[in-house]
């Protein structure tokens, strides 16, 4: 304030009314750590995948229909199929934002996610031994399918954008996922 930085002590307590203890607590915090932080990467790699998939659209558009692109619309539209394969695990792609797509669609691994960790939260208990499970379930699925998307931008992607530039077309740009 004012130019002055001021800090205080403050200690956090649990509430009292609540029948966990800060053993519980603590092991609650240490779960929903983690679901938070596989949560993030899913959400990184679907952000990841669409970015892909768009530029993947726009440079289509852009070579228009002659014959001479063939090869790179084949490639763009073989390499997006990955992209939408790697996604369809990690979304739902066939919800609409309307009406019951929860209960109309098989929820995928990010909602899914969600889901644990809303049970996991929902009181100052340990995690049950069936939510330790599912969350050890969820991690190695979320492994894998960011293994999978790993190697297709490291082999499918890279051999795409060695095409477009055969052919001097910009590459597509992808971020790096952790």
């Amino acid at each position: 304030m004012g130019g002055e930085d001021y800090t205080q002590t403050l200690k956090v307590l649990k509430d009292p009314h609540s029948n966990g203890t800060e053993g519980d607590i603590q092991i609650q915090t240490r779960l929903m750590t983690s679901l938070s932080g596989t949560m993030n990467n899913m959400v990184d790699a679907v952000n990841q995948i669409e970015s892909l998939r768009a530029q993947l659209l726009e440079l289509k558009s852009a070579l228009g229909a002659d014959e001479a692109s063939a090869p790179i619309r084949t490639a763009a539209d073989q390499l997006n199929q990955k992209l939408i394969e790697i996604e369809g695990n990690l979304v739902q792609l066939k919800n609409t934002g309307r009406g019951q797509d929860d209960v109309r669609f098989t929820p995928q691994l990010i909602s899914k996610i969600g889901y644990l960790a809303s049970g996991v939260e929902s009181s100052d208990s340990p995690p049950t031994t069936q939510q330790v499970a599912v969350h050890d379930e969820l991690q190695e699925q979320a492994g894998t399918h960011q293994q999978h998307l790993k190697l297709v931008l490291e082999k499918e992607l890279a051999g795409f954008n060695s095409l477009l530039r055969q052919r001097n077309v910009p590459n597509v740009i992808s971020n790096n996922i952790p």
